[in-house]
């Protein structure tokens, strides 16, 4: 008979989180008390679990439990909140509430090596490294770290591994550590992941606790010891209580999975039997099952627990708290995945399920992870495109020709006994991919799908590394299927990687490059990566102009600042194997190029750089001035009304790199000038139209910003229209003239706006005077900025 009386959890650990869920989804009143946001996020939501995240003293505790009023308290904190465990029991005695510690089930056994030391706690440990040599990997959590502080004389030895939560990294900094003595990521981690970071941070010394294997214990170890490392271990403290399945048997649980079975993994791929919960050795000796009494420490041997508070890696069949709903055993047909942590049902009876997003990779079979390889051989199904499903042939499981949510979603209500599916991608599931759709969960019908992603080689680093070229400095955009203004991302970065619908692109972006004034950069573009049929070439924007046209999709790299032959001895060869490369280019001879002065990352293009002619043109200093008041976003969509010279557009253009910018002009001579100052800047983004305001306003898109240098004497209507467009739309206003000013000032006092600012602005340059330099004073300028009200307050003023 299932317990159904309310109960308080501390749920410090997974199977605290597990127990909590379970008798949650069994219809018991559950409160899962959890310290921190992080332990929050790993709780899902449901109707009979309420989730309480704060740490609590002894007071807070009897405070909150005599709120509560639970007839049962289970205290499932970690074994080494030593202090927390014994606060949750003395509070439980003194309100004469009933009480249960849930232990942790024991592991592995720690092998007979003269480089593990095993101590009793934080201070042992320190004491005991600061008189080895070497650097110290601490992976002990944030809360020991300070004892490590206050014993080892040597700081800069210190290197610590904690999770990347706010409250973790801020105890962290306060005690010193940052750059590379702090690697905030969150584990377990493979042996050979750990043994990079020793390697990194050339680490003499480990000090762990004896947190078990989904810690990721016996990997620490493993790695250390292969690195000739000192281990050194913390003792899980002694105690008493109830395993997992002692308290679910108490509390009336049918059919529960325990942790200890789900989770059980060997090292280093021993076999070992699901059922029969052996205790495994770090070297993959089994030495006894979970039914017979385990030598403590104190009898010579010392006894790893196979639980740890944080998130398994899949990888090594542990416990994901994130992907796994526990099951109810129906049949004896029905087994645990180790690789997913997900019954196998024959029966159908299950009510969740796990899809993987796979990133495949360039999709030949040998460049997908190993972790790809087993969520493809757990699949029941295999979703995706039809080339994709081609290139994962080779797996067993059915093969559906789809990868849209929707009809996945149909898909797996209409086969209620699949339980393992997987849809793969191209590439990285993170870069421009369809995986992006899916969400952490798709319901279908009564059965919820827990979605999880598996990342995959992109064809970013994959193009970068065959062209031999770093790209921790590429931006990357794509324009397939995305409207992306490419030249003006070229010309304000350095390198830029793009993904293309087809080559018959190419041309025409060399084309406009070139009319950009960019002849300069150099295009490396690739057809079929990874596949037999992979091209890859390389020129310059020129050579592109009668490149030959090949469909699909393919991918380029833009990059600036490299030397080159002239185009008149470029050889054109498209011949992979005859790739033009930087020191052949040099000993042709070089042809130099200037800067483009809108990728400038501080400050005004100067006034000296812009074509002039008898159209006035916003002085640079005035100009900062106002862009700090438009306060620019990368994807605004801004006005330049009475634009010029184009002073501010090309500025402007500047900060907007993935939005728009509309010059608005009606004087012939001004376009003119604004057309050869966009093609001198490069400013791709730039779009120029000619007319009165705020008749020509009418038809653009609505703006997100707007900069108005000149009005006609119509500040007022276009005002108004600014607002009806986009009524929190953010406005900046340069007057000059005194009735300018006059008619901004009414118009603030009138109309819907907010945050109003008036500056004033005069400056004085420098002018020589034979041997001397005097300064010269430029007109005042009064800059009037704010923002729109909103629609609502705007709606309540009509009202």
């Amino acid at each position: 008979m299932i317990y159904k009386k309310k109960i308080v959890v501390f749920a410090g650990t997974t199977e605290g989180r597990l127990l909590a869920e379970r008798l949650a989804s069994s219809g018991v009143e559950v409160t899962a008390c959890v310290a921190t946001e992080y332990g929050e996020k790993l709780m899902p939501e449901q109707s009979c679990l309420t989730v309480h995240s704060g740490r609590m003293d002894a007071e807070e505790m009897e405070d909150f439990l005599q709120q509560k009023m639970p007839h049962l308290v289970v205290d499932a904190t970690h074994p080494y909140a030593q202090v927390v465990s014994e606060n949750v029991k003395t509070v439980c005695e003194q309100l004469h509430m009933e009480y249960v510690r849930l232990l942790r089930p024991v592991g592995v056994v720690l092998p007979e090596d003269a480089r593990i030391h095993v101590v009793e706690d934080a201070k042992a440990a320190a004491e005991l490294a600061e008189k080895m040599s070497g650097n110290i990997f601490l992976t002990t959590g944030s809360k020991e770290l300070a004892v490590f502080v206050e014993t080892i004389n040597d700081f800069s030895r210190l290197y610590a591994r904690v999770l990347s939560t706010e409250e973790t990294m801020k105890i962290c900094q306060e005690l010193g550590f940052e750059g590379r003595q702090l690697i905030c990521m969150q584990g377990p981690f493979s042996e050979e992941l750990n043994r990079a970071m020793f390697s990194h941070v050339d680490a003499k010394i480990l000090v762990t606790k004896e947190s078990g294997n989904i810690g990721g214990f016996s990997d620490k170890v493993q790695a250390a010891l292969a690195q000739d490392m000192q281990c050194i271990v913390i003792r899980r403290p002694k105690e008493q209580g109830l395993t997992f399945e002692q308290v679910c048997e108490r509390l009336g649980v049918p059919g529960i999975v325990s942790p200890c079975e789900r989770d059980h993994h060997p090292v280093e791929n021993v076999p070992v039997s699901t059922t029969d919960n052996a205790v495994v050795n770090i070297s993959g000796v089994e030495t006894a099952s979970a039914t017979e009494e385990l030598p403590s420490a104190e009898n010579g041997r010392t006894v790893m627990n196979t639980l740890d508070a944080e998130n398994a890696s899949p990888m090594t069949n542990t416990l994901n708290a994130e992907n796994v709903i526990p099951a109810t055993h129906t049949s004896e047909a029905e087994t645990v995945s180790p690789m997913t942590n997900m019954p196998r049902t024959e029966t159908g009876g299950n009510t969740s399920g796990i899809l993987t997003l796979v990133g495949i990779g360039m999709g030949m079979p040998e460049q997908m992870t190993l972790e790809a390889h087993h969520a493809l051989e757990q699949a029941q199904v295999i979703f995706g495109a039809k080339r994709m499903l081609d290139a994962v042939s080779e797996f067993p499981a059915e093969k559906v020709c789809e990868y849209r949510r929707e009809q996945i979603a149909s898909y797996l209500c209409e086969h209620p006994k699949i339980t393992r599916a997987a849809v793969v991608f191209s590439g990285d599931v993170g870069f421009y991919s369809g995986a992006d759709s899916f969400g952490a969960c798709l319901n279908c019908g009564e059965k919820s799908w827990n979605v999880r992603r598996i990342a995959g080689i992109s064809s970013v680093n994959y193009f970068a590394a065959k062209l031999g070229v770093a790209w921790q400095d590429v931006t990357l955009c794509s324009v397939h299927g995305r409207d992306t203004d490419l030249p003006a991302q070229i010309s304000q970065n350095k390198k830029v990687f793009s993904l293309f619908n087809g080559g018959e692109q190419l041309a025409e972006l060399a084309g406009q490059l070139s009319d950009c004034g960019l002849d300069h950069v150099r295009m490396s573009v690739g057809f079929d990566l990874g596949y037999e049929t992979e091209e890859i070439w390389r020129g310059s924007v020129r050579e592109f102009f009668n490149h030959p046209v090949r469909r699909g999709l393919c991918v380029a790299l833009f990059e600036h600042g490299f030397s080159c032959r002239s185009f008149e001895d470029m050889e054109q060869s498209w011949d992979l194997r005859k790739v033009v490369m930087d020191g052949e280019c040099k000993k042709a001879g070089k042809k130099s190029f200037t800067a483009n002065p809108l990728r400038l990352t501080t400050g005004n293009i100067p006034d000296a750089s812009f074509q002039r002619g008898a159209v006035p043109l916003s002085k640079e200093e005035i100009r900062a001035v106002a862009l700090s008041k438009l306060r620019l976003t990368a994807d605004a969509v801004c006005y330049d009304i009475g634009a010029g010279t184009g002073g501010m557009t090309m500025d402007i253009a500047r900060f907007v790199p993935d939005g728009r910018v509309y010059a608005f002009e009606k004087k012939d001579a001004a376009c003119t000038l604004l057309q050869q100052n966009v093609q001198k800047f490069h400013a791709q983004n730039v779009h120029i139209v000619q007319g009165s305001a705020p008749e020509i306003l009418a038809d653009a898109e609505a703006p997100t910003h707007a900069f108005i240098g000149g009005s006609g004497g119509r500040l007022r209507e276009i005002a108004e229209l600014l607002l009806k467009k986009n009524p929190s739309v953010r406005v900046v206003i340069d007057a000059i003239t005194l009735e300018t000013v006059g008619e901004a000032n009414e118009l603030i006092k009138s109309l819907p706006v907010k945050d109003v600012d008036i500056v004033s602005v005069t400056v004085a340059k420098a002018k020589s005077a034979g041997a001397y330099h005097l300064m010269e004073s430029m007109n005042p300028v009064y800059i009037f900025s704010f923002t729109g009200a909103g629609r609502d307050e705007m709606l309540s003023e009509a009202l």
